[in-house]
């Protein structure tokens, strides 16, 4: 399945489990690190880039003949990647016998990247994030967790190309609107008063949601994804993933609020 033909699709949850890995604690080593025992085992190796990190379910495969049961490697690189695509054209393959997997974590070593998703019935949305320290990596994604896309891309190029977003937590209580008015539905159709309620009831998670983005203006707290908020604050969560951005990231179309941000209402056709 692919993005070009607008079929969604699945793959790691980029959101889940975000954060360092040593080498060796996942059984891996970049290039420099491998010591000449190691050598014969170059499906384990990392690339400064991205790489996706999977299982080979090839029996035949000298990966299964190690005590990691199949843990594989394939390096892509700088560039721009869609993994969807990638997995549609069977270009991830084993180093060790060139069978496809699928990847069940992204990782990234040594680069600055810009992952830009959008995960079935939610909004589009991004991070950014650089490393420069050789000996440790990015890990996106968490094994067993997958989420269906409609679309992932990731821009992957030196370090410091791309800014780091800062994630952190927020009471969403705190948090104000910047617009006048907002759609009842998100950009993949769903209504926001469904999430809403789904949230309420416990069907879904805070961190099914994306994080939403917040900016100070006249000294207050506000947020530029107004329908997740929104929702947030209609379910009662008092605990909340955001990002930092500056007010000059904002479009002006979203700064309309009447009353300072602090109500919103439905916009209907």
């Amino acid at each position: 399945m692919s993005e070009r033909s607008g079929v969604s699709f699945e793959c790691p949850d980029v959101r889940a489990s975000p954060g360092y890995s040593d080498y060796t604690s996942e059984h891996l080593a970049g290039e420099a690190d491998l010591r000449q025992g190691d050598n014969i085992r170059f499906w384990l190796c990392l690339k400064p880039g991205l790489a996706y990190v999977g299982t080979c379910q090839s029996m035949h495969c000298p990966s299964q003949k190690t005590e990691y049961n199949g843990l594989t490697v394939c390096n892509v690189g700088m560039g721009t990647h869609r993994p969807n695509e990638h997995m549609c054209d069977g270009a991830i393959l084993c180093p060790a016998c060139k069978a496809p997997f699928k990847p069940e974590e992204f990782f990234f070593q040594y680069c600055s990247a810009k992952v830009k998703f959008c995960i079935e019935h939610q909004e589009n949305d991004e991070f950014s994030f650089s490393e420069n320290r050789k000996n440790k990596g990015r890990v996106f994604g968490k094994r067993g967790k997958v989420v269906r896309y409609t679309m992932l891309r990731m821009e992957v190029r030196k370090p410091g190309m791309f800014s780091e977003t800062l994630v952190s937590r927020m009471d969403p209580r705190t948090i104000r609107y910047s617009q006048e008015s907002i759609s009842p539905k998100f950009a993949g159709g769903k209504d926001v008063r469904t999430t809403s309620k789904e949230l309420r009831e416990g069907a879904i998670s805070v961190s099914d949601v994306p994080p939403i983005h917040v900016f100070r203006w006249n000294g207050k707290w506000h947020s530029s994804d107004n329908r997740r908020l929104w929702t947030f604050k209609d379910a009662g969560v008092e605990s909340v993933p955001v990002i930092y951005i500056d007010k000059e990231q904002v479009q002006h179309s979203k700064l309309t609020t009447k009353d300072h941000g602090q109500s919103i209402k439905f916009r209907y056709p």
